[in-house]
């Protein structure tokens, strides 16, 4: 899970990621700013999918799925709503927010009548704060990591149901993230989950295809994705920082 930054408008939270020089805004926390009460319809409507990202958050209902957008994907939703404070909203991202963001890599509301020097201030305690966290995030993260490296030597490849168990996640969520996230398809019309070739290539999945028998004698062929060590290492990392 991406480092989420919260903010709040008008006693309304918006979460939003800042990563690689990107700013992303949760759509489900602007369609609540802007009082548009079906969010999924925005997404599937309006929205240029190049500009929407998928990320698994942490919420006080447990992990779930969010959608995050780009700036211009964040303007087609202003655009969209009729209401008064569409225009306020509009004016704290662009003119609050995002200079914020990209000032200090946080986020950092305005003080009226502050001087230079107590906005410097501020700003440092804010850095000095982020490489702490940073800090104690990456000694938390050591013990994890050699359990992983034990992970990915180990042997013997897993079904994608025991392979969940492993990652004590429901086997729907990570069939959802494999899906999602291009390490699994279906054919089409077909039943059978088939690993990418590309996943195969890294080592991270096989594709196992046996023949077995029924009971009145005739043969079926099963496909079955396998999930190696080495994938289940790389997944255990993916679904860890997302509770982190």
């Amino acid at each position: 899970m991406s480092n989420i930054i919260p903010f709040n408008f008008e006693n309304t939270e918006v979460r939003i990621i800042h990563e690689n020089e990107e700013v992303l805004f949760c759509l489900k926390d602007v369609c609540e700013v802007l009082t548009i009460s079906n969010h999924r319809r925005v997404l599937a409507d309006i929205l240029d999918e190049k500009g929407v990202r998928k990320t698994y958050t942490l919420t006080a209902g447990g992990r779930q799925e969010l959608a995050f957008i780009n700036e211009p994907n964040l303007y087609r939703v202003i655009f969209r709503s009729n209401k008064a404070k569409a225009k306020h909203f509009q004016d704290w991202v662009f003119n609050d927010v995002l200079p914020s963001i990209r000032k200090t890599g946080g986020y950092m509301a305005t003080i009226p009548d502050e001087t230079p020097e107590q906005t410097l201030s501020r700003a440092l305690l804010l850095a000095k704060n982020t490489m702490d966290r940073q800090t104690q995030e990456i000694s938390q993260l050591k013990p994890k990591a050699d359990g992983y490296d034990r992970l990915a030597s180990s042997d013997g490849s897993m079904c994608i149901t025991d392979a969940a168990k492993d990652l004590q996640i429901r086997p729907k969520e990570l069939f959802d993230f494999l899906k999602t996230n291009g390490w699994i398809y279906r054919r089409a019309g077909g039943k059978n989950w088939i690993a990418y070739q590309d996943k195969i290539q890294q080592g991270v999945l096989e594709h196992k295809v046996s023949q077995i028998f029924t009971n009145d004698g005739e043969s079926k062929i099963r496909e079955q994705v396998l999930v190696t060590p080495k994938g289940l290492a790389k997944l255990a990392k993916i679904f860890s920082t997302e509770q982190a």
